[in-house]
């Protein structure tokens, strides 16, 4: 999976960011395991549209719908640049 685009959505009182990944092709149930594996991993399977969120502690926080192009990271105000740059990699990966 490519990242085609990242646009920088927010940032938060907190100090986190808000940034949404568009992607090279849709977002499967396979993407979305192989994302959240060693990470707190919610998939609402039941949901119309299919929902996950991926949370890697102190790092960051991805929303998204299956079968989108989609999704959102929100990234943790201790989060170094270095973070984002592993999450492209990681999704660049799978």
């Amino acid at each position: 999976m490519q990242v085609i685009r990242i646009t920088k959505i927010e940032d938060c009182f907190d100090g986190s960011f808000i940034k949404e990944f568009e992607l090279d092709d849709k977002i499967s149930k396979h993407f979305i395991k192989k994302l959240g594996q060693g990470c707190c991993l919610e998939y609402f399977s039941d949901f119309p549209r299919p929902f996950f969120r991926i949370e890697k502690k102190n790092q960051y926080q991805i929303k998204g719908v299956e079968n989108s192009t989609t999704m959102q990271a929100i990234f943790s105000r201790s989060c170094s640049p270095k973070c984002v740059e592993n999450l492209i990699n990681l999704i660049q990966t799978i």
